[in-house]
């Protein structure tokens, strides 16, 4: 599982979009896998989603999730996918800087 942000430094207010790969140990992409995050903003509040999109043929999905007023500092967003008997997980970033 890997994740990435589509913008690294944001303002306070605003929506930002994580995208999602999921792939096996041999690499290949998991197709209709539902991912599930957890945003932990710097204020200490913390918002989980399950992601409505499941991945595609090639493994990806994208998640686009509102915030507004939010102090500065990292936002830490924790990704978690199950797929039969797996659990994956990973960790991604974005700061908020103005």
């Amino acid at each position: 599982v890997r994740a990435f942000p589509l913008q690294a430094v944001t303002g306070a207010s605003g929506s930002q979009t994580i995208f999602i790969t999921v792939h096996d140990q041999s690499r290949a992409a998991l197709a209709d896998v539902q991912p599930a995050i957890t945003v932990h903003y710097p204020s200490g509040q913390e918002i989980k989603y399950v992601v409505p999109m499941r991945t595609n043929a090639q493994g990806l999905a994208q998640f686009t999730f509102p915030f507004s007023g939010e102090m500065i500092g990292l936002v830490r967003i924790d990704v978690t996918v199950y797929y039969e008997q797996l659990q994956g997980s990973t960790v991604t970033s974005f700061r908020i800087w103005w």
